[in-house]
């Protein structure tokens, strides 16, 4: 490809590249502006094209996934000659958009797991640690905080961990679009790390999490497209910190023995199906009379409800 100048002709917007990108050995090329933006799956790798000024991965838009970095000079001397030789530097790069899931079943796919979501932006699949039934993939904070710079999954489940105790390192997570489930996490006491989390596209569910007792970290989740499940989680006491939601199409709050009130539901307008019940202590559902239900209500077992505050799916 010696007698190439530029790369006129492509089109960078509709182009995708599964795999490597690599540009080298190309004595007249001046520029590589037309792949601005371009989409690659493996590293990219632009070196030894001496006319082309600024020509690097970063100056088509990867420059901040750069994982390694070499220059090398060398220089030989004899009684006769001398030779300096120098290499032009060369950059790997990551691409920002992993396609596939990333599903750690095991204690040994751990650190696997944490090389290919580090500096990702979005995975285009599911992201799931599972640590349950035959599974044994224990997620710990300096695993989760290999996610620190996604913004966008497909799916998320984070299982049976025994060490986190709240979800910090997915601050910059705002969109999920299928499920979240949050469950059987031995350790966790709030969500804290989920604060910029604002839609989930199905199910959100958070169950069986023994000593969660706070929602923080869910103040900016306006919209559940499928169902919100918040069951058995045996020391939870208030759903404070959800207080942006406005809808949700299957509402399930059960059998959390210590939650007294779901006050912070209030700015819900609209669920399709709402279910309440096992919650020992929970006295009333007022924060759900400007709730339009659309399909399905049960409400049972509040403790010691009275008239005038909202016991049953009438008074709503």
């Amino acid at each position: 490809m010696g007698g190439l100048r530029n790369l006129s002709g492509l089109d960078a917007s509709q182009l995708v590249i599964d795999g490597d990108l690599k540009i080298s050995g190309n004595n007249n090329l001046e520029s590589i502006a037309d792949l601005n933006g371009v989409v690659i799956t493996g590293t990219c790798m632009i070196a030894n094209n001496p006319l082309c000024v600024g020509c690097t991965c970063g100056s088509i838009g990867l420059a901040a996934f750069t994982t390694s970095t070499t220059t090398t000079s060398t220089t030989s001397t004899t009684t006769v000659t001398t030779t300096t030789s120098t290499s032009t530097t060369s950059t790997t790069t990551r691409n920002p958009a992993y396609e596939g899931d990333v599903l750690c079943q095991s204690s040994a796919q751990l650190a696997d797991a944490a090389a290919l979501l580090e500096d990702r932006l979005r995975i285009n699949g599911m992201v799931a640690f599972s640590n349950y039934d035959s599974f044994t993939c224990d997620v710990d904070a300096t695993t989760l905080a290999s996610m620190t710079a996604i913004s966008h999954v497909e799916a998320l489940e984070i299982r049976g961990s025994t060490a986190l105790e709240t979800l910090a390192g997915l601050e910059a997570l705002a969109a999920v679009e299928f499920d979240v489930a949050i469950r059987g996490n031995a350790a966790l006491s709030n969500l804290s790390g989920l604060d910029t989390l604002s839609s989930i596209g199905l199910d959100l569910t958070i169950r069986g999490n023994a000593l969660l007792t706070s929602l923080s970290g869910l103040s900016s989740l306006t919209h559940v497209g499928g169902q919100l499940a918040i069951q058995s989680n045996p020391v939870l006491e208030t759903l404070d910190f959800m207080t942006s939601l406005g809808s949700v199409d299957f509402l399930l709050i059960s059998n959390n023995p210590l939650l007294t009130e779901v006050d912070a539901l209030a700015s819900l307008t609209s669920v399709n199906t709402l279910y309440v019940f096992g919650n020992d202590e929970l006295a009333n559902v007022n924060a759900l009379r400007n709730v339009t239900i659309v399909g399905d209500c049960f409400i049972s077992g509040l403790k010691d409800c009275v008239s005038p505050d909202a016991c049953s799916c009438s008074d709503l």
